[in-house]
């Protein structure tokens, strides 16, 4: 359908606008998004801990994106996608957003579904955004989340469409707002607010995979039903990281701290949980690496398979997942998104 795939080597620019097309439309009758995919390093609170839960951090990535139209037509249309469930998603979000009039929905460019990159949440983001903005209605990103179903475990890939670079969501009170452990998709709760931004700007990031699909569904939720609460000490921990090592490597440009918060958390809390529910070729690249690289961190992204490193030399990254005994899924190299999602057309 002309689709905009994920290639297997890609190096590109830093920014969603050089991605998409330069829109000077000003009809008012359509709104055309650029929405960027996420990495997510870990839900800090997957206990209770101290009274609250949740809590996650991850990052824009400028590459895969989603580029969505959304235009007044005489009849409703859903065009470009060709996922049922994604189809259903996007049908339920506008009738959630009581537009009242029929619209054509258009999709020409897109993040592939459940590989760990965010693709639904950024999706119904740019659905929403776009309706309200052809609706003049000036809803915050956190309200739009709420009414489409997103946003109710991590608010990372609502800040960052948002505000793209690097964040950290508040996570919730519990058991007050929230109480049960589970997904986004099961809408628990309403999203978290910001808690942190940094801009990040001299990361670049290569995220792969050797796996078609990670887990979703009702699997996802018995995952977190199996797992949660993990210890507090785990928890502890990750905070713990989180501030002196990520953080710090952030605000410090300090390398060697990042890579030992993303080595560190990976055995820790939830994300051990999602490791532990990866396939074998999953798991078998992890020990290959591990074995290959000691300076840079290897991370797992949400749920998986989609891996990922942080790094200031890609070729390094890019000859060891190249010299592995099967090819990747696909392999990028890319910045982070430097800003929220772009618009064009409607009233803005």
């Amino acid at each position: 359908m002309g689709l905009t795939a994920i290639p297997m080597n890609i190096m590109i620019t830093d920014s969603l606008k050089a991605l998409s097309p330069e829109i000077t439309t000003d009809v008012k009758d359509a709104v055309t998004c650029c929405a960027s995919s996420r990495l997510h390093c870990a839900l800090i609170n997957e206990s209770g801990l101290d009274g609250r839960i949740d809590g996650g951090v991850g990052f824009a990535l400028a590459y895969p994106f989603w580029r969505v139209s959304v235009a007044r037509a005489a009849e409703a249309e859903i065009l470009g996608l060709e996922s049922k469930e994604l189809i259903d998603a996007v049908g339920d979000a506008v009738d959630a957003l009581r537009f009242g009039n029929p619209l054509r929905i258009t999709v020409d460019a897109y993040i592939e579904p459940h590989i760990g990159l965010g693709s639904k949440t950024s999706l119904l983001l740019a659905v929403g955004a776009s309706v309200r903005k052809l609706q003049a209605f000036d809803s915050s990103v956190l309200e739009i989340a709420e009414t489409v179903g997103r946003g109710g475990t991590s608010g990372v890939g609502v800040h960052l469409f948002s505000h793209g670079h690097f964040v950290w969501d508040s996570g919730r009170t519990f058991p007050e707002e929230k109480s049960q452990f589970g997904p986004s998709s099961r809408r628990l709760a309403r999203p978290p607010t910001l808690y942190r931004r940094h801009d990040a700007e001299w990361l670049t990031v290569v995220h792969f995979r050797f796996t078609d699909l990670g887990v979703y569904g009702q699997l996802e939720t018995n995952v977190f039903g199996k797992y949660c609460p993990v210890p507090h000490s785990d928890t502890r921990q990750i905070q713990q990281i989180m501030e002196n090592l990520i953080w710090r490597g952030l605000s410090d440009r300090n390398n060697d701290a990042l890579q030992m918060g993303i080595r560190s958390i990976q055995c820790l809390g939830f994300k051990r949980a999602e490791w532990g529910i990866q396939s074998d070729a999953t798991k078998a690249f992890r020990r290959y690496w591990e074995q290959k690289v000691s300076s840079t961190a290897l991370g797992l992204s949400s749920m998986g398979p989609t891996m990922y490193c942080i790094t200031a030399d890609a070729s390094e990254a890019i000859a060891i997942i190249r010299d592995y005994s099967i090819p990747p899924h696909h392999l990028v190299v890319t910045k982070r998104a430097t800003h929220g999602a772009r618009f064009w057309g409607g009233s803005v």
